[in-house]
């Protein structure tokens, strides 16, 4: 009788043991998912959690003022995180926020792309802010104000040399046009951002850079969206440039924009300046489709240009035949 008491005291106990460790488990549970962020914020606990990557050929360099975050000296948003700079040997509060999915822009392009951060600022400042911003240390390479070249007091302009890496592997995002002066070919402006969290254009650019991870020279896609439609006509057109009339001028119609090469670099310009509001597949498919559909209604070709050779010849050749003619 005594022993099987005592087997249920000791069978009670355990079962109250197991309870309470089964709680236990549970809050800890809770613990590390209430605190993943913090200790994400360690480097030894974040090399789990980032993907793999291999010797990325491209290269992402991005401007930090109003295009990756929106910094004032007075809190201007309830969500700006106050941060002591130190400028001229003095800490100065500046008030921050980073841009609605930057954190989704870095996660998924950081496989593909070496990220680097060139801005215009001083050191000092851009370190204290890129501390709060890349908390996953997404961020391979900075670059600061003493790597741009100094137009004037005020006036810098980034140096992409120093990178040393080649340039048709390297694209420039900034919201600044004063960026793409020295690189054109290179660049590709965002709008510029003031703090606004309704703001998704850094998530309307994911599906885009995704899709130029393969390209072998990417100044050729750059410099495509920059060029102009007089630019085009130079290309298309051999006739004289006081003879050329723009598609702006509506009451006239020249030959060369029914041409199927022009209306595709039109409408591809077009498509290229929209791929920011396209944010799902279908949109994306929906453009597509719109464009094909312009392009193919369009069934004139090179050959319909004014001053085109293959008409020139067959003119000439026949105005020949009928001089002969005459003649005998």
């Amino acid at each position: 009788m005594k022993k099987r008491k005592f087997e249920r005291c000791i069978y009670q106990i355990l079962k109250i043991l197991k309870f309470y460790m089964n709680i236990w488990i549970k809050i800890k549970k809770l613990i590390k998912y209430v605190l993943s962020p913090l200790l994400l914020r360690d480097s030894f606990h974040f090399k789990t959690y980032r993907k793999r990557r291999i010797c990325p050929t491209m290269t992402l360099v991005l401007d930090l003022d109003e295009t990756l975050i929106y910094c004032t000296k007075k809190r201007k948003y309830h969500y700006q995180k106050e941060v002591d700079v130190l400028i001229n040997g003095k800490y100065l509060p500046l008030y921050v926020c980073k841009r609605p999915y930057i954190d989704l822009f870095f996660s998924s392009l950081y496989p593909f792309y070496e990220i680097i951060i060139f801005t215009t600022a001083i050191k000092s400042y851009a370190d204290t802010v890129l501390n709060i911003i890349d908390v996953d240390h997404y961020i391979d390479k900075k670059f600061y104000r003493e790597d741009c070249f100094e137009m004037n007091e005020k006036l810098y302009i980034k140096n992409l040399t120093n990178i040393k890496k080649e340039l048709s592997k390297i694209i420039l995002i900034d919201d600044s046009n004063i960026s793409g002066f020295q690189y054109p070919d290179n660049f590709f402006p965002i709008k510029k951002w003031q703090g606004d969290l309704n703001d998704n254009e850094l998530l309307h650019l994911i599906p885009f850079f995704l899709s130029l991870r393969k390209l072998k020279d990417i100044r050729s896609l750059c410099s495509f969206r920059l060029i102009s439609q007089k630019d085009v006509s130079k290309l298309l057109c051999t006739s004289a440039s006081k003879h050329i009339k723009y598609l702006t001028d509506d009451n006239s119609k020249s030959l060369y924009r029914h041409s199927l090469a022009f209306q595709a670099i039109n409408y591809l310009k077009i498509f290229m300046n929209k791929f920011r509001y396209a944010s799902s597949k279908k949109q994306w498919n929906e453009l597509g489709k719109k464009i094909n559909n312009k392009l193919k209604s369009y069934p004139f070709s090179l050959s319909k240009l004014k001053g085109s050779s293959d008409d020139e010849h067959k003119k000439k050749h026949r105005k020949i035949i009928n001089n002969r003619k005459m003649l005998h």
